[in-house]
């Protein structure tokens, strides 16, 4: 993921849910390299082809500022 901000962005957390909502895993993104803003999260759990995910995202700022989003994908 790719996460930039007029300040530094501190932290990235991903939330991974089935279609229903549920979670299924999360944990925080690892800025590689660092300050090259690019966030890479490595997944734990195997999910079955042809399964929905919804990907959450919250992006937190050097000031204390908060954003999120949300991406539905089919594996």
């Amino acid at each position: 993921m790719r996460a930039h901000d007029d300040f530094k962005v501190t932290r990235l957390l991903v939330t991974v849910s089935d279609a229903s909502g549920e979670e299924i895993e999360s944990g925080e993104a690892v800025e590689t390299p660092p300050n090259g803003g690019r966030w890479v999260y490595t997944a734990v759990s195997s999910l079955v082809q042809g399964t929905t995910v919804r990907i959450a995202v919250i992006v937190n700022d050097q000031p204390g500022g908060e954003g999120e989003a949300m991406i539905e994908k089919t594996l």
